[in-house]
């Protein structure tokens, strides 16, 4: 089928928290929900890093069908549309940075 006649591929999304801790010279970061893990040396750099380790890790599970499963287990919510913000507390060691993330995955 050319791509002209597929169908394209619905977008969905889920909510993580990214948390990122100084260790030493270098920033740690964590997807907990998911986790991946990642680093860099500023908070800003630890960041894009784990958003970028996380997207990968999507794919992955996506490609290997593995998706739905993992998932379920660690009871992650797919969303139709991007959820509006709602006020949420995260708690946060006085050490780190949390950054509450909408990703778009395919659905």
């Amino acid at each position: 089928m050319s791509k002209l006649l597929q169908k394209p591929r619905r977008s969905a999304y889920i909510a993580v928290t990214f948390r990122i801790l100084q260790e030493n010279s270098h920033y740690v970061s964590i997807c907990p929900e998911l986790e991946t893990s990642s680093c860099g040396d500023t908070i800003d750099e630890a960041l894009k890093n784990i958003r970028d380790a996380t997207l990968l890790y999507l794919n992955t599970i996506e490609e290997q069908g593995e998706r739905e499963r993992i998932f379920k287990e660690r009871g992650i919510k797919l969303y139709p549309v991007t959820p509006r913000p709602k006020k949420i507390g995260i708690k946060a060691k006085f050490d780190e940075v949390v950054s509450p993330s909408i990703l778009p995955i395919s659905a």
